[in-house]
């Protein structure tokens, strides 16, 4: 059961690597575009503003990636396999809290 539910996850993950990876593409750009507008002399509020906003909405859009990635595989999970991913997902984001 376990192997297949890898499957699916593998299978989604792979299906959607290319949306999500330019996603983070994205990200990193916004990013290294804020850290220019920052580090600039004399600084551009404006500029940085801007640059901020930017990456604002890239995270935004890489959030709405894998939101629909989990979507999709919670779609695809039978009922007691979703409680099982849930269940495993709440122990995981407790362990890394402590």
């Amino acid at each position: 059961m376990r192997r297949a539910l890898r499957a699916q996850v593998r299978a989604v993950l792979d299906a959607r690597a290319p949306a999500f990876e330019a996603a983070r593409a994205r990200v990193a750009e916004a990013w290294r575009a804020v850290r220019a507008a920052a580090e600039g002399a004399p600084l551009e509020t404006a500029r940085l503003e801007a640059a901020l906003a930017d990456l604002r909405a890239a995270q935004d859009a890489l959030a709405r990636e894998r939101h629909a990635a989990l979507v999709t595989l919670a779609g695809r999970l039978s009922p007691d396999a979703r409680a099982r991913v849930m269940r495993e997902l709440e122990r995981s984001l407790e362990r890394r809290r402590r």
